[in-house]
């Protein structure tokens, strides 16, 4: 009985100690987050994917951009752009939030996203998700509140393809 005075206060030593984030590494998890989508004319798929030049992100209308590492976590997955080094952030708040590259923190909740029903939602910023938009020809990436509708449009169907 004596022993376990001792054993309780590793116990909470244990429990009170902060887990080490994941580590980050290049693994069979690289890809790239886009969509396939009709074209208008034709029959032929023509696809759009999500970039990164430094901490801008971007979309790129002609090929997948094979530069994404998904790493897996319960509280949400990190998407970690191979090229830049940084990861996929989301900050703001109410309907305003910004998207950007920044250094990759495993602890950080601004880096937490969910593949969920084809689209990239926030974990942290609910019901705030990726949306691929057009004006005048100029396509860019940014946060949007998730359409309810049960058909999710095209604009936020993001997936992660290997």
């Amino acid at each position: 009985m004596r022993c376990v005075g001792p054993l309780l206060a590793l116990l909470a030593v244990a429990v009170a100690e902060p887990a080490e984030p994941p580590a980050f590494n290049n693994s069979d998890i690289m890809g790239w987050l886009g969509n396939y989508k009709k074209g208008p004319i034709n029959e032929t798929d023509l696809i759009w994917s999500i970039t990164m030049e430094g901490a801008k992100v971007g979309v790129d209308t002609t090929k997948e951009q094979i530069q994404w590492e998904k790493i897996y976590r319960v509280q949400g997955d990190i998407l970690r752009n191979d090229k830049t080094n940084l990861c996929l952030e989301a900050t703001g708040s109410g309907d305003i939030y910004r998207l950007y590259g920044a250094p990759c923190n495993a602890s950080s909740p601004d880096q937490s996203w969910n593949f969920a029903y084809r689209r990239l939602e926030h974990a942290l910023h609910r019901n705030q998700c990726v949306t691929i938009t057009s004006e005048k020809s100029t396509w860019s990436v940014e946060m949007q509140r998730c359409s309810p509708s049960a058909t999710v449009p095209r604009a936020q169907k993001i997936r992660f393809f290997r």
